[in-house]
C-alpha cells in the first residue's frame, strides 16, 4: 500500500513549484530571451516539476507492486495499464519525462522556444496529473 503521506508531500512541493513558474508567466519572450536568470530559474522548476511526477509515479508502482519499470515512461504506462491514470495523461508526462532529460542532459542543446512553450502552455498537465493521483489517494484511504 502507497504512504499517502509521502504522496501527499510531493504534491505540496509540486503544487509550490508551479504556483513558482505561474508566477513567472507574465514574461513575454523577448524578455525571457534576454534574460539568463528566468530561463535558468523556468529549467530548474519545470525540471523539479517534472521529477516530482516521476516520484510519485515510481512510488505507486513500487508500494502497489506493479512491476519493474525501465525507464521514466515505463512508469506512466504502468499507471495507465493499471487505470490509476488515463492514457492521454500517461502520454503527458510521458513527453514531460523526455523533455526533463534534455534539460538535463542536453543543457547546451536547449530550445529556449520550446522550455518557454512549455512554461506557457504545458502547465495545467501537472494540475491534471496532481488531482488525478489526488483522486487516487482519495480511492485508496477508503480502500485501506
Amino acid at each position: 500500500m502507497v504512504d499517502v503521506s509521502v504522496i501527499r508531500r510531493i504534491l505540496a512541493s509540486l503544487n509550490e513549484t508551479l504556483e513558482h513558474l505561474k508566477s513567472k508567466q507574465g514574461v513575454f519572450f523577448e524578455e525571457y530571451k534576454r534574460d539568463r536568470d528566468i530561463q535558468a530559474i523556468v529549467e530548474r522548476k519545470l525540471e523539479t516539476a517534472i521529477q516530482a511526477c516521476i516520484d510519485i509515479g515510481n512510488h505507486i508502482v513500487a508500494q502497489e507492486n506493479l512491476g519493474s519499470p525501465s525507464d521514466y515512461g515505463e512508469i506512466f504506462l504502468i499507471l495507465a495499464q493499471k487505470g490509476i491514470i488515463n492514457g492521454e495523461q500517461a502520454e503527458k508526462i510521458i513527453r514531460m519525462a523526455g523533455f526533463r532529460n534534455i534539460i538535463i542532459h542536453e543543457y547546451r542543446d536547449i530550445l529556449i522556444e520550446k522550455v518557454y512553450d512549455v512554461f506557457q502552455n504545458r502547465l495545467a498537465d501537472f494540475y491534471e496529473f496532481a488531482r488525478i493521483i489526488l483522486d487516487y489517494l482519495e480511492k485508496s484511504e477508503r480502500r485501506g
